[in-house]
């Protein structure tokens, strides 16, 4: 029946609308708004028409490569082609805006789906800051503190767990030999030993035993001498104080008496620098490893551009993006090295993976499988004198600078020295490319003038000139080579 009434309306001139899709979502994230999932438009979205209407309209919005909003409607007048517009920023190629326009002509015909983005099931509980939807996987990312769907769940408190320490004083008997603790009062997390002795100079007076529960690390077994504090009445006596403490982080482990020596089951604790991080951003900050680690790890995943274009290669790439930096103590060592492996989502990008291990106090600081360079640039008599006192080696600024290197400009090429009036200056720094090791020649005002660059991979390797490894024959050699054609001459 409506058919025909379409029909009939054509035939006695009267213009008949379509029925399009109305909604819009400018700001898409994940979750439906008041209409309904514009993004995939099903039985929730409004239709409507006009007599006016010629054709349906889709509009999607694109920041970067990745769809932000829709806008479906319909329009008047003729249809025009598809097309798109961007607005490009030199500066910022992730803030490219582009807006594509899509037309059609037939009912409902604007249902143009995005199939790359899903929407989650639920709000996540977004209006109470309990989650946001991953609409590039469609599952709720929830925040510190909540689980489940919708993010609506709090996870149980996980049940306290009692530290066991030896918890006792000399002033009782059998202290001294005992070795099985009890729980701790509260949350303390360490037990404690101190061993003190009372003497002057003829002799010991006193001596005693403390064990029991500490909330903070002071060291394992530390000693120090102090006078007898605490009391006027010994106050020019002579007194002095041995103090021995020493705290550990496991059950029953203040069981050997603290004498400055680590031994028995005692064991020296490895700082480590511990964090996570998916922009670079982790702290210099140190803290305690579990007894019995015997490594610092550093793990570090990016991916970089991997264009060959020097004059590129030679600042820092603007096309690198962290993916992650882990620094963690560590049970098991690993091999010191890099890997690389293309990526599918850029034909010319590839994704690194550095990772190293160690074994000092808060030694997974740097860049892992990166050298440590000397950073500085000077000119004899500077108040920064980069030539003969170089600031120490330091971690570079990135993790893809995989060199070191020197520069040394103005050099007399004879004497390998500095000519007056001409300004000598030295760079030291690092490099995401190979800068090579040699001298280039030019002549200005008669002068044979070199710039000089070296280049390596260990830490602290670009000290010095390195213009000597270009410099002509010693004097010695060139006596000792004298002195044998004479000698040869003579017979």
């Amino acid at each position: 029946m409506e058919m025909l009434l379409a029909i009939f309306l054509s035939q006695m001139g009267i213009a008949v609308g379509l029925e399009c899709y109305v909604c819009s979502d400018l700001e898409f994230d994940g979750v439906p708004n008041d209409d309904g999932d514009c993004f995939n438009v099903g039985a929730d979205i409004k239709s409507g028409g006009s007599a006016k209407v010629e054709s349906c309209t889709t509009i999607f919005h694109f920041q970067g490569g990745l769809v932000t909003g829709v806008e479906r409607g319909h329009s008047e007048g003729t249809i025009p082609g598809d097309k798109c517009l961007t607005e490009l920023n030199p500066d910022n190629v992730v803030s490219v805006k582009t807006t594509c326009h899509y037309y059609c002509n037939t009912d409902q015909c604007n249902n143009l789906g995005i199939s790359s983005l899903k929407r989650c099931n639920s709000d996540c509980g977004q209006e109470e800051n309990r989650g946001r939807c991953d609409y590039l996987s469609g599952i709720c990312i929830c925040e510190d503190g909540y689980t489940g769907y919708n993010c609506g769940q709090t996870p149980p408190a996980d049940a306290p767990v009692k530290r066991k320490c030896i918890q006792c004083s000399s002033e009782e008997d059998g202290c001294k030999s005992q070795t099985v603790g009890s729980d701790c009062p509260e949350d303390e997390q360490y037990c404690f030993a101190m061993h003190s002795s009372v003497f002057t100079i003829s002799g010991s007076f006193r001596t005693s035993i403390i064990r029991g529960c500490s909330n903070l690390f002071v060291a394992v077994d530390k000693c120090k001498i102090t006078d007898l504090p605490h009391n006027d009445a010994f106050e020019g006596r002579g007194y002095k104080e041995i103090t021995c403490t020493s705290t550990c982080d496991h059950d029953n482990c203040n069981v050997d008496i603290p004498d400055g020596h680590i031994n028995g089951g005692e064991k020296k604790i490895l700082q480590c620098v511990q964090c996570k991080s998916s922009d670079g951003g982790c702290t210099e900050e140190r803290t305690n490893c579990p007894t019995g680690t015997n490594y610092c790890k550093a793990t570090v995943t990016y991916v970089i551009s991997d264009e060959n274009d020097n004059n590129y290669q030679a600042t820092n790439p603007s096309s690198f993006k962290f993916l992650s930096e882990v620094r963690e103590c560590s049970n098991e060592s690993v091999t010191t090295q890099c890997t690389e492996v293309k990526v599918n989502y850029g034909p010319t990008f590839k994704q690194v993976t550095c990772q190293e291990t160690c074994q000092e106090d808060g030694c997974n600081l740097g860049w892992p499988a990166r050298p440590k360079c000397i950073q500085c640039r000077g000119m004899p008599g500077g108040e920064d004198n980069c030539i003969r006192n170089p600031t120490p080696a330091q971690r570079c600024p990135w993790p893809y600078e995989k060199y070191c290197y020197v520069t040394d400009r103005g050099l007399d090429k004879s004497t390998k020295g500095t000519l007056d009036g001409f300004p000598r200056e030295v760079e030291r720094d690092c490099s995401y490319i190979d800068r090579g090791s040699e001298c280039t020649t030019s002549t200005l005002r008669g002068k044979h003038i070199q710039v000089c660059n070296y280049t390596c991979t260990s830490d602290g390797c670009n000290v010095g000139s390195r213009a000597a490894v270009h410099s002509t024959p010693s004097l010695s050699v060139f006596l000792f080579v004298f002195s044998a054609v004479i000698l040869l001459g003579q017979y």
